[in-house]
């Protein structure tokens, strides 16, 4: 079965332009991109020459940093003022640590956000659920987030979720070179 194509007008292709033209001045923004699902940019503004649309981040980790936590929610704020539900923001250190958002998708669970699941504390899909169905839920400590335990993705592969002693169980090297040490898998956590 084919998958359905965007079609988009001129009047409409004009007008989301004219939106990421203005969030980047507003924004003060080096570029604005617009993606499809498909990972396709339609639309975009300022400096995007030199930007990697395409890349997808290899490695990923959980942090709870209270700045980083600010610049996100200030982000969002700029964007989309009383803004509610499902965020992904994606943020940079530039050389003197100072965080600087890079990106912010919006409007449905992306895997980054579920990945870590069986990890943490908080089941993201489990939740809503349980609001979708009346359910009280009570986060206490809102940000979650485990020691050492990394999401590993590329394009052609499936994701894991790995703790760090985990990296290289299982990895050998043809050259002889190197040993490394296999371990039984940890403990699984609910």
């Amino acid at each position: 079965m084919a998958s359905p194509q965007m079609v988009m007008y001129d009047e409409e292709a004009q007008q989301i332009n004219s939106i990421c033209d203005r969030l980047t001045k507003d924004a003060q923004a080096r570029a604005v991109l617009c993606i499809d699902k498909n990972g396709q940019a339609f639309a975009q503004s300022g400096d995007t020459e030199t930007l990697d649309v395409t890349s997808l981040s290899s490695l990923a980790k959980t942090v709870v940093e209270p700045g980083v936590v600010e610049v996100s929610r200030a982000a969002i704020a700029a964007v989309a003022p009383g803004a509610s539900g499902a965020f992904s923001v994606d943020v940079k250190e530039d050389a003197d640590g100072r965080p600087h958002v890079t990106e912010i998708n919006a409007g449905r669970f992306f895997m980054a956000m579920t990945a870590f699941d069986r990890i943490l504390k908080h089941n993201i899909a489990l939740t809503y659920v349980r609001l979708a169905l009346g359910e009280r839920v009570d986060f206490g400590d809102a940000y979650d987030a485990v020691d050492d335990y990394y999401m590993v993705r590329d394009m052609d592969t499936e994701p894991g979720v790995f703790h760090a002693d985990e990296f290289f169980d299982g990895v050998h090297d043809a050259s002889g070179a190197a040993q490394f040490t296999v371990r039984p898998p940890g403990p699984a956590r609910s």
